[in-house]
């Protein structure tokens, strides 16, 4: 049994949220914290895209994160 990702690019998290690639990528850019930005894409923690299909919006993940991690280190 395959253990289910810690970390999801945009193309991966998008159908888990029922969105496209590009809105998830939008999401990341307009919410620095939500993802980290490695290699040319971006990486978002799997337990956030559980927070947001749990109802939680991608602002209050991303400003949670920039709180507990600080501005230039949150994810």
């Amino acid at each position: 049994m395959t253990e289910p990702k810690s970390w999801l690019t945009t193309e991966d998290a998008a159908p888990e949220v029922g969105t496209s690639r590009t809105t998830m990528w939008r999401v990341c850019r307009d919410n620095p914290g939500f993802g980290v930005r490695a290699g040319g894409s971006y990486r978002i923690p799997a337990e956030h895209i559980a927070r947001v299909k749990a109802g939680e919006l991608p602002e209050a993940i991303a400003a949670e994160a920039r709180a507990k991690y600080g501005a230039g280190r949150a994810a």
